[in-house]
């Protein structure tokens, strides 16, 4: 087990302590809600959206993994950076050489003032800052795609409902129930997740936003042959996070119509597509002398020189070449065994969720129709068995 395992799994403390669905429970720093075992919806409608996490999505099964985008975008801040960096050094090259040129009233040609600048060892200190530059960024891009290459999706299959896992390094699958998944949002909030959500937090659709607390969305895997838990622990964002969890849980419990698209893997070809999309959209739609937008580049005469400016600072193609290499090389093939796992059945051979859950959900979705929150459900239900006990909480 490593570190990082052992840390989660002593602040959570599954093996001894096992969660429920709706429990808040303090870790250190913080505090975690669980969105299951027993997997309850947590909103009341949720819009597809897009996941980059979705690798594959089709009638049995959905893979959850790190796509190439992510190495497309890494390569494209490093030679954007780089390029930045050239950039702002010739000018202030040339700015030293017109510089001493002014001084000396241009008693001499550019070329030796230009000579007198490169003299300094400034040329020297600039390639080594550039060479040290590139070879960390090499080195973080080749890392992150042999990291990539140790590990296979996580994948839910609907029909079996059933969770494989494969620890990194490892050929050995670990098949969970789905019901028995253990899933959960942590915040670095020590005074009290829910009072912080509740009373200080702006809520969304989601249920769940604040830009100022960190979060990890994290999810455990029990590993009953050998006693013991598998953990994947991410920052992100409660709202996403949440998102992922629902999009997750309404492929398994209602198929994939109700799951966000895969992503896309990202070849030069999706390069070209986007500039013929660009040049479409900019020849036919509303025209804009300045309207700048990260998204939409073809509104204004500006995006679309800004969309050349920027790509030609990134190498034109060669991140998207860098990408493809990175899904080539990266993207294990599932071994003979799991891939057999993966088939269809017949559907009166789906494995069918269990009477508990499809109570649950049905007195949970009528409680969030009612303008009721995930964690509001157990709360009520605690002080309802409470009454008819004729406890006081």
């Amino acid at each position: 087990m490593s570190k990082k395992e052992s840390n989660a799994n002593e602040a959570l403390d599954l093996t001894n302590r096992p969660p429920t669905a709706g429990e808040q429970r303090d870790i250190p720093l913080g505090q975690a809600l669980f969105f299951s075992p027993l997997p309850l919806p947590t909103v009341e409608v949720l819009g597809l959206g897009f996941n980059c996490n979705f690798l594959e999505v089709n009638d049995v099964y959905l893979d959850i993994g790190n796509s190439n985008n992510g190495q497309k975008v890494l390569v494209q801040m490093a030679i954007s950076f780089l390029s930045f960096f050239c950039f702002v050094c010739l000018v202030g090259i040339l700015f030293m050489v017109y510089a001493d040129a002014f001084k000396d009233s241009y008693a001499y040609d550019y070329g030796f003032y230009l000579q007198q600048v490169l003299q300094d060892e400034v040329i020297n200190t600039l390639l080594f800052i550039i060479l040290g530059f590139v070879l960390l960024s090499a080195y973080a891009i080749l890392s992150r795609t042999y990291q990539k290459s140790r590990l296979r999706p996580m994948r839910f299959n609907r029909q079996r409902r059933e969770v494989c896992y494969f620890p990194s390094g490892s050929d050995t699958p670990v098949i969970c129930p789905w019901e028995e998944l253990i899933t959960w949002i942590a915040s670095d909030t020590p005074n009290g997740l829910l009072d912080k959500l509740t009373n200080n937090y702006a809520m969304n659709r989601y249920g769940l936003t604040n830009i100022s607390t960190t979060y990890t969305f994290g999810m455990a895997i029990e590993d009953k042959k050998n006693d013991r838990y598998w953990f994947i622990i991410r920052p992100e964002a409660a709202p996403l996070a949440q998102g992922e969890w629902e999009a997750i849980r309404c492929f398994m419990e209602k198929g994939p119509q109700a799951c966000p698209a895969k992503a896309e893997h990202i070849d030069r070809h999706v390069f070209d597509n986007k500039r013929a999309e660009l040049h479409h959209r900019f020849k036919h739609g509303p025209k804009y002398w300045f309207n700048f937008s990260m998204i939409e580049w073809s509104t204004s005469y500006f995006g679309v020189a800004w969309f050349y400016i920027w790509n030609v600072m990134c190498w034109w193609k060669f991140p998207y070449y860098v990408a493809e290499w990175d899904l080539r090389f990266s993207m294990k093939e599932m071994p003979a065994n799991i891939e057999a796992w993966s088939s269809a059945l017949p559907e009166d051979e789906w494995a069918k969720p269990s009477e508990e859950l499809i109570e649950q959900t049905k007195q949970m979705e009528a409680h969030l129709a009612r303008g009721g929150l995930f964690y509001d459900f157990f709360a009520a239900n605690t002080q309802a068995d409470a009454d008819k006990k004729g406890l006081k909480l």
